[in-house]
């Protein structure tokens, strides 16, 4: 499988790649350790890794611009919202608690580059089979967090984004019914149903 330079143009139109990536207007941190990871991987999964990338950056963007503001006074009645600013749900961004969690992604995501980055530097092997299932992971259960909980308070998203969230929407289903259905294995479910309680969910 060829190297690729970089995993977060898989999923950009050959245009978007154009405009995006020849005038950065922001310094993005290294995806060396999700570029590796997508050359030891399926091809469809090499597109969830560079979708998860994509919309990261999409919506930590949008978060920064409307939410991580330094003097920002969310509380007060007196803050008028301009008619840009009324494109982001604040009361849904609490609700949900949408800013801890993009940027809890944010803190895993450093964390995995630091630490292929000092495997990298003293010789040793980052990527085994567990670490690269761990990531796997990561990668999806961030992309169903993004998809729901952090795109909801932006109210407008480009063609692009929406297609991606659409994209994840039954794996996403499919997740939480997972979830929900997954039993404990310390628990004695015939002793619990023969008590009369219910234990479908």
């Amino acid at each position: 499988m060829a190297a690729r330079k970089d995993i977060r143009s898989l999923t950009y139109s050959e245009l978007a790649i154009q405009t995006e990536f020849s005038r950065k207007k922001w310094k993005h941190p290294n995806d060396e350790v999700f570029n590796k990871l997508g050359d030891m991987i399926k091809e469809e999964r090499q597109d969830m890794i560079a979708d998860f990338l994509n919309l990261f950056y999409y919506f930590i963007i949008c978060y920064s611009k409307k939410c991580f503001k330094k003097n920002g006074d969310w509380q007060t009645s007196k803050y008028k919202l301009s008619q840009e600013e009324l494109h982001f749900n604040y009361e849904r961004a609490n609700e949900y608690d949408s800013h801890s969690k993009l940027l809890e992604i944010q803190r895993r995501m450093n964390l995995y580059r630091q630490e292929f980055k000092y495997a990298e530097d003293t010789g040793k092997l980052y990527l085994n089979d567990d670490r690269k299932r761990e990531i796997i992971l990561f990668i999806e259960e961030s992309l169903a967090i993004i998809c729901t909980e952090i795109q909801e308070p932006v109210i407008f998203t480009s063609y692009d984004i929406k297609s991606k969230i659409a994209k994840y929407s039954n794996d996403i289903r499919d997740m939480k019914e997972r979830k929900k259905h997954k039993k404990s294995p310390k628990l004695n479910y015939a002793v619990l149903e023969a008590l009369g309680l219910d234990v479908s969910s």
